[in-house]
């Protein structure tokens, strides 16, 4: 009951960038499922073997997933170790634990992300997303003005936020993080271990934010490395996992007899009215998923029954999909509902930027044969969603038959694209 209840809190209540339920949200709440789990369950039995289906739910959630493993197995590592410093002979018993931890580490990461690499290969899916720079970058900040530039904004909207963010004044990201910090430590008050642990998940907090600097040089896309894309967004996955903790702490207050009865019923009583208040059918507010998600898939839908013999067969497709100034919602919604199937993730508007720009990152110029060569070698199938005058009159010829209005599915044949009634 409490992780339901602590879930619904995390979703509804924190002054966090979920405007969308992306993956980010369900990573960010297993995450603090597993601090809480660290934390409280280290004499059940199947500690460790929970600990290790905790690691496999976040590998397999999202690639910051690995980085959240990771922070776990730190976060319990430096408290088994400080514990260890108190007590003379246990410096064994804690090198034991570090094998363990990192023997579940490794077997997780073997069980999901090696297996996934492995289809990934297999099916030819090539990740787009790893960016030119490297970490060796990071040593040029000092002489490189964009790259200063960069630490700047990132430290900047660290401390600060930014205009239209929710995380921004009293809540931007340092805020937060000392706002959870300050409470953390008021409800471990005359507890040690737990005041322990909110200053060790504070100091990883502090990690992982630099973390995620850092892989603004070696994984984002350039144009989203410098404008810190989904930076807030981010950062409050981490906010969400200890959000949850700081709620497991409020729900033993009473057990630690810090609070009164009557102020913990009272805190519990008000928190649960403000979430029954937030749940999406109440009042409709919440909006779980966003009503303009649902028109999106609706529009799709009509298109992909039309091809759906020939895109859901057996196999598994590359489908390149067109979308003139389509924005980045209509374009990943369709890379959802085409699954298992797979298609591009950036790039799927061509031409001269419009007037008013919607794609995002932009509206792509390529010359005829270079679109032609990046569809020709990796892809068996062009699905056009959202043709224009623009694009006919400039990749037009690439086509033998053209369908100039509404949406299309040519099957690529040795070099040749088909049209598909």
């Amino acid at each position: 009951m409490l992780y339901v209840f602590s879930i619904v809190i995390a979703l509804f209540l924190l002054p966090l960038k979920f405007i969308s339920l992306y993956v980010d949200a369900p990573l960010g709440l297993l995450f603090g499922a597993g601090i809480i789990y660290i934390y409280s369950e280290r004499e059940s039995p199947f500690y460790y073997p929970g600990i290790g289906l905790i690691f496999c739910g976040l590998l397999l959630l999202k690639s910051w997933g690995i980085v959240f493993s990771m922070i776990l197995a730190g976060i319990y590592l430096l408290n088994e170790f400080l514990v260890a410093c108190k007590k003379h002979n246990s410096f064994k018993e804690f090198f034991s634990k570090t094998l363990t931890i990192f023997l579940i580490l490794g077997v997780s990461i073997g069980l999901t992300q090696i297996i996934w690499q492995i289809h990934l290969r297999t099916n030819g899916i090539e990740d787009t997303s790893m960016s030119g720079g490297g970490l060796a970058e990071v040593l040029t900040i000092g002489s490189n003005p964009v790259l200063t530039e960069r630490l700047r904004r990132w430290a900047r909207i660290t401390f600060f936020g930014r205009a239209g963010s929710g995380l921004a004044g009293l809540f931007s990201i340092t805020g937060v993080c000392l706002l959870l910090f300050l409470a953390g430590l008021f409800l471990s008050k005359n507890h040690k271990a737990s005041r322990r642990f909110t200053a060790i998940i504070f100091l990883f907090c502090l990690i992982n934010l630099a973390l995620l600097f850092l892989a603004y040089f070696v994984y984002f896309p350039e144009h989203e490395a410098d404008q810190l894309a989904s930076y807030e967004r981010y950062a409050s996955e981490y906010f969400a996992g200890w959000f949850l903790f700081v709620v497991y702490q409020l729900s033993v207050c009473q057990d630690r007899k810090l609070l009164k009865n009557k102020v913990c019923k009272t805190i519990h009583i008000v928190l649960f009215a403000i979430t029954i208040i937030c749940l999406p059918w109440v009042f409709e507010l919440g909006h779980v998923p966003p009503k303009q998600l649902i028109g999106r898939r609706e529009i799709l839908q009509p298109v992909l029954d039309r091809y759906d013999d020939e895109l859901f067969d057996s196999e598994t497709y590359r489908i390149f999909h067109i979308a003139q100034n389509e924005n980045d919602l209509g374009h990943h919604i369709l890379r959802y509902e085409i699954c298992p199937n797979t298609s591009q993730k950036n790039g799927w508007s061509f031409g001269h930027p419009y007037p008013e720009e919607i794609a995002e990152p932009g509206t792509r110029l390529y010359t005829a044969g270079d679109l032609e060569e990046i569809i020709t070698s990796g892809y068996e199938y062009i699905l056009i969603t959202k043709p224009d005058q623009q694009f006919w009159d400039l990749y037009g010829n690439l086509f033998t038959e053209k369908r100039m209005q509404g949406d299309s599915l040519y099957k690529i044949e040795n070099g040749q694209w088909v049209l598909i009634d």
